[in-house]
């Protein structure tokens, strides 16, 4: 593949930079050993984590727990099946609408919004996931590192999370990087096209073997590559970093053909996920509204994903009374579906029929026990009618069996409301801690100690996450140190 410009170059070289890995699952094909000596697992997770928190700052990952739910159980559906595995896999949805998904370092896999609206089927989803998943099993990216000297990563960090959400568009930024690359690009574009086609044959089986349509990848990319054919100025990012080529898609259906599907996915929970990134992209709900309005006069049998968006607009518009009509008439199709349970008590939470809109997402925890979206939704629903006890208690269940982020960011607020300042702090340390951001966990700590009173439970409790945390702040100072010149 030529490289034609310096923006090409970076978002190839990028994209590799990022689809990294360290372990390997399904019995992979053993290619080697070498690339694991070059980082370890602890340094890839910690590089990985920091790319993935730079996102998320940035406000780029969507932070819907029904969305986020969604992409991390078929994610895992896929890693699943793989054996040997040690690697924990986090999958996220970044709202960007060019069609794009890559995978980093630590096991981090992220999939833009415009690629999940540009799939037609649960399984062509899955093939992308499938795809970068085995981009990190396979160690791609310390593959490619050591064929280029260790000099990749260096590069792409100052550049990675602008070229991942397509932000990178100085003339001038690219003509400072591209001398410093420009070797490096070349090396790596080459060795890459086997990682394609290796990601390509492992992700279909393994397509297969979690029961999806393992000819899915190949009609995805049939799909990218008619749309797209005649127009290179309007290439998406996926065919930018992933490049297509015919032979690519008859090795893919080849691999497919031979190979007998185990089982057939539910599509219900795609369909439903598709609605609510839609809804959540839109500029204008109300010219929506009034299209699928029309459309549902024409004919009240509408696929139920349109029917479902078309209530997700209402809500948006604050048509809530019409949006109940339509959520009712999902829920009794869709009695055990998450997304339908979760909004129809949202509804009726807004509309004041707190009692009914509590006993459905209770039922909805029968059904799903610890479930992050539904305990949530119920805990706010608790706080808003200030029943505090009760939130408390089922978030205090929900962090100790999930660690849920969501949960600690809750505790602390109903531990505030309830006057409990000391607890309050004490949980908004512990959210932090979870995501390794050690110093502004120990600022809250702090605050935390200030506020213990006479309570030996909860100063016992601060101390010792103190204890945990201070290793981390003391490393963090020491890294902070060798780089001061």
């Amino acid at each position: 593949m030529l490289v034609r410009t310096p923006r090409s170059l970076f978002l190839a070289i990028a994209t590799l930079l990022c689809v990294c890995s360290t372990h390997a699952q399904i019995l992979l094909p053993d290619l080697g050993n070498s690339a694991s000596t070059q980082m370890s697992a602890e340094e890839e997770e910690a590089q990985g984590h920091s790319f993935y928190m730079q996102l998320k700052r940035s406000g780029y990952v969507i932070e819907d727990p029904i969305i986020n739910r969604y992409i991390n159980q078929l994610g895992q559906s896929l890693v699943s099946t793989q054996t040997n595995n040690e690697r924990e896999f986090t999958f996220f949805v970044v709202n960007n609408p060019q069609i794009n998904a890559f995978a980093m370092l630590g096991g981090y896999i992220g999939v833009n919004t415009g690629l999940i609206l540009a799939s037609e089927s649960e399984s062509e989803l899955a093939s992308v996931l499938a795809h970068e998943i085995t981009h990190v099993t396979q160690q791609h990216l310390l593959r490619i590192m050591e064929k280029m000297n260790e000099q990749a990563l260096p590069v792409s960090a100052a550049i990675l999370a602008a070229i991942l959400l397509g932000q990178s568009n100085s003339m001038l930024a690219e003509a400072a990087l591209y001398s410093a690359v420009a070797k490096q690009a070349q090396t790596a574009i080459g060795y890459t096209r086997a990682h394609e086609h290796e990601a390509d044959r492992i992700g279909i089986d393994m397509l297969a073997e979690a029961g999806f349509e393992p000819m899915a990848m190949a009609s995805f990319f049939s799909k990218l590559e008619k749309n797209y054919r005649y127009n290179d100025n309007s290439l998406p990012e996926y065919l930018r970093t992933h490049p297509i080529t015919s032979n690519r898609i008859s090795d893919a259906k080849n691999r497919a053909s031979g190979i007998e599907i185990k089982a057939v996915n539910n599509q219900d929970s795609f369909i439903f996920t598709r609605s609510r990134i839609n809804v959540s992209t839109l500029l204008k709900n109300s010219e929506f509204i009034d299209y699928w309005e029309k459309e549902y006069q024409k004919n009240p049998q509408l696929e139920p994903g349109d029917l479902y968006a078309l209530a997700l607009a209402y809500i948006a518009d604050s048509q809530y009374k019409n949006a109940l009509h339509i959520s009712k008439t999902l829920l009794q199709q869709y009695p055990h579906n998450m997304a339908i349970i979760e909004t129809h008590a949202h509804l009726l939470h807004i509309l004041s029929q707190h009692k009914d809109a509590q006993t459905l997402l209770k039922k909805g925890l029968e059904l799903y026990p610890f479930n992050n979206a539904l305990t949530l939704a119920l805990s706010k629903q608790y706080i808003e009618t200030n029943q505090l006890k009760e939130a408390r208690k089922l978030l205090s269940t929900l962090v100790e069996q999930t660690s849920s982020l969501e949960g600690y960011q809750l505790l602390s607020k109903v531990e505030s409301d309830a006057g409990n300042e000391g607890y309050s702090h004490f949980y908004l340390a512990l959210y932090y801690q979870k995501q390794k951001e050690y110093p502004l966990a120990m600022t809250q700590l702090r605050y935390a100690r200030e506020n213990t009173g006479n309570d030996f439970y909860l100063s016992s409790r601060v101390n010792d996450l103190m204890d945990t945390i201070s290793p981390h702040i003391e490393k963090i100072s020491q890294q902070t140190k060798r780089k001061k010149p």
